[in-house]
């Protein structure tokens, strides 16, 4: 199958375990119908709610070992399915957790390479790893960030900040804002929704929306799922 290298596939918040198995398919079933040569995912595929430091009841999906065997499982697959598209990995808060986790109870062991995310993950080597410190991710002229801003008009904020069209995952919310710049180019800003349970157990009356988003010359939009 060709790919068109020239159409990027937004994969937002997933959050395995915490994933919606269907949403997360139709994802899939999508950028393999666009046959998108590029993939990024948006930040925050794990959830990491073993290593998390909020108070929340656990139960035996927070086992930090099958939480990881899912999020290998979950890597493969989407490796398997979408050979020779390039995949960008963006880490995201909750990928965070782990990192912060270590440091705040083993220091000792912050740094080894065998705790690094890529390898703890089993990420494939292929793909483009990014950490959630860094500001953005720039692919074809769009920047791709996880976002730490969840209030207010996100994506007025991003425009400004990037000067730029960009997409931000980390809300679980949508919105999309595009702008003619004086010399005619159109820049776009979204934020790309999620693909998590939409009922979480910790939280009440969230308005977050399952979707993904696609940017294709210089310009990303939204699809809701």
């Amino acid at each position: 199958m060709k790919l068109d290298k020239k159409l990027t596939a937004i994969i937002p918040d997933v959050h395995i375990p915490y994933q919606d198995k269907q949403a997360v398919e139709l994802c899939l079933q999508r950028i393999r119908e666009e046959r998108a040569g590029k993939i990024v995912i948006l930040g925050d595929l794990m959830d990491f709610e073993a290593v998390s430091r909020f108070n929340r009841k656990l139960d035996k999906r927070a086992a930090f070992e099958w939480e990881l065997r899912l999020g290998r499982k979950w890597i493969k697959n989407l490796s398997r399915r979408f050979k020779g598209a390039e995949i960008h990995f963006l880490s995201g808060n909750h990928e965070s957790r782990l990192s912060k986790y270590v440091v705040r109870n083993c220091p000792e062991l912050s740094g080894l390479p065998q705790l690094a995310l890529d390898e703890i993950l089993e990420i494939p080597k292929d793909w483009r790893t990014y950490s959630y410190n860094l500001n953005a991710v720039r692919v074809d002229g769009v920047s791709y960030t996880h976002g730490r801003k969840f209030s207010g008009n996100v994506c007025m904020a991003n425009l400004k900040k990037y000067m730029g069209s960009v997409v931000q995952g980390h809300s679980h919310k949508t919105s999309s804002l595009y702008h003619r710049l004086p010399d005619g180019r159109l820049i776009g800003a979204v934020e790309a929704g999620c693909l998590c349970d939409l009922c979480p157990s910790y939280a009440a009356d969230v308005s977050w929306v399952h979707a993904m988003a696609w940017a294709q010359d210089g310009l990303p939009y939204l699809e809701i799922i």
